[in-house]
């Protein structure tokens, strides 16, 4: 018997009960949490080309030799998230269904072509109910994996019993080769005879196909230009809208731009212009200093799979684009230094961000609306001239509760040329200066008549919260962390066997929207990661 089947014999036995549970169908939403300092020697280094089985094998590649820390914690499983039961807070649980994950995120491939789940029997299931599963030689099958196919093993040498996965590497001369991930506790380059009844299967993704040549948008000539004003611009594929996430600054004071759903705020309004008739600049209707900019230092530091981001306003390539009409009212906004890169979309750290990608055809998260906006959008910057031409909402700051309503004033102002928006419409809207609290919150309320703005604060409380009640701890702890996320998403699965009861279930619903979803699962784990509070 292979020294290999040997091993994964004695190692299956110790983590037995814990692989089975894992596989329990329970998938957290990928939230990724601060890397390990572990892993620092192995930052994935690899630049996507956008053939996808490729850069998966190419990103496992630059893990090779991690070995897990003494608890059984990996980032891999960090990707995941934490699972209740489990060691080291929740993370020490088995990590091979994990590291393929976390190497198909990084390859810039979608949940829908490999999964982000934790377990060997919910990974193989997906492949098996999309018709993307193919047996083994041992098994009667007569399939030979190909690079970037993801290999399942049993310890049991049982079809129905997977309790190992990898990634293909190739296969040559009847031997297949892979990377596996939690190999004796490290990322592994390993080889097998095809016909080893270690191996019970492959799940052959779906890889979106890479063109043969790099090719570039066909304008609509017949089509007028942009004209110069303030546009949404809305994604086709997704229907988000582009939003420029102020206030969320990184490193180098840049502010990475996302498609969100779409919620009246300022943050979501551009300011078109073509200064010399040609290529456009996308500036921020928060705030017309900054624009939308390729995130690059230089020109040469443009790739593929690099960030949209909104950066001071300078003059220079990596801030201008081209909009090409593609017909039916749809553009395709391209970068001013190569024309086969486009705006596209791509989920990261549980957002969707907008990123340069190959323009294919048939990619319709590729192609956007621009919708003309026919008022000047707010800014924080604007200045009264004198007192007479001051504006100011009454009351500057309101505190409200869900179903109450309230009335805005702008005193001196006639109602007629006020654009209202509201920063936060999951907890109050605004139409014609009535203000509505929707849910517990808080949210910034607009006006802007000409070149004038204002703004007031809107708090909505929770309706009949208590001192006792902790937003986020669906599990009544006394702490907010992903097994309660955990708690959450096991609800949403089954709640007759996880119920939520009483306090559990006033505290999971934490998002501002009433009702349990996936999304109060996402807002715990951004709270346990520190990205916002509760």
């Amino acid at each position: 018997m292979p020294e290999a089947v040997l091993y994964y014999r004695r190692y299956a036995m110790n983590r037995r009960i814990l692989a089975a549970a894992v596989s329990a169908m329970l998938v957290i939403t990928a939230f990724p949490a601060v890397p390990l300092s572990a892993f620092a020697d192995f930052e994935n280094t690899h630049i996507n080309t956008g053939d996808q089985r490729e850069d998966i094998v190419a990103v496992a590649e630059t893990q090779i030799g991690y070995h897990e820390d003494p608890e059984g914690e990996t980032p891999y499983n960090h990707f995941i998230g934490a699972l209740q039961g489990s060691p080291a807070d929740g993370y020490g649980y088995a990590w091979c269904h994990s590291f393929v994950s976390w190497c198909a995120y990084q390859a810039g491939i979608s949940r829908d072509i490999v999964p982000r789940v934790p377990g060997t029997y919910t990974g193989s299931d997906f492949f098996r109910l999309r018709g993307r599963w193919e047996n083994a030689a041992a098994y009667g099958g007569s399939y030979v994996p190909q690079k970037g196919d993801v290999i399942y093993f049993s310890n049991d040498h049982e079809i129905s019993r997977p309790s190992h996965v990898g990634i293909v590497t190739g296969c040559y001369d009847g031997i297949v080769y892979t990377i596996e991930g939690n190999s004796a506790d490290e990322v592994r380059a390993k080889e097998y005879a095809l016909t080893d009844e270690y191996i019970i299967g492959y799940g052959v993704p779906e890889y979106d196909s890479i063109p043969d040549e790099v090719t570039v948008p066909v304008c609509d000539e017949n089509i007028p230009p942009v004209t110069d004003g303030i546009y949404i611009i809305e994604n086709c594929g997704t229907m988000k809208e582009l939003n420029y996430a102020y206030g969320w600054k990184t490193g180098g004071g840049y502010y990475p731009m996302i498609a969100a759903d779409a919620d009246g705020s300022p943050e979501q309004l551009f300011i078109i212009s073509s200064p010399d008739g040609g290529a456009y600049r996308l500036a921020s209707g928060y705030d017309s200093s900054i624009s939308v900019n390729v995130w690059a230092e230089t020109e040469a530091d443009i790739r593929v799979g690099c960030d949209i981001t909104g950066f001071k306003t300078e003059d220079n390539n990596t801030q201008k684009f081209r909009l090409l009409p593609v017909g039916d009212g749809e553009y395709v906004i391209t970068s001013a230094v190569e024309e086969s890169l486009v705006f596209g979309l791509a989920e990261r750290n549980g957002y969707t961000h907008v990123v340069l990608q190959r323009y294919r055809k048939d990619n319709i998260d590729q192609r956007w609306r621009l919708i003309p906006q026919d008022t000047e959008p707010p800014t924080e910057t604007t200045e009264p001239v004198t007192e007479s031409a001051a504006m100011r909402i009454v009351p500057e700051e309101i505190t409200m509760r869900p179903g109450d309503r309230c009335e805005a004033l702008i005193p001196g102002q006639t109602g007629e040329c006020v654009r209202w928006t509201s920063s936060n419409t999951k907890s109050a809207t605004v139409k014609d200066g009535v203000i509505t609290a929707i849910a517990a919150g808080e949210a910034e309320i607009y006006a802007v008549c000409g070149d004038r703005t204002s703004k007031c604060r809107v708090i909505v409380e929770d309706m009949g919260s208590s001192k006792a009640t902790v937003k986020g701890d669906a599990n009544c702890d006394g702490k907010v962390n992903v097994s309660d996320a955990v708690a959450v998403m096991q609800y949403i699965s089954n709640q007759t066997k996880y119920p939520l009861i009483g306090p559990a279930l006033e505290n999971a619903d934490c998002d501002g929207v009433a009702g349990i979803s996936g999304n109060d699962a996402i807002t715990i784990q951004k709270f346990d990661a520190g990205i916002l509070g509760i």
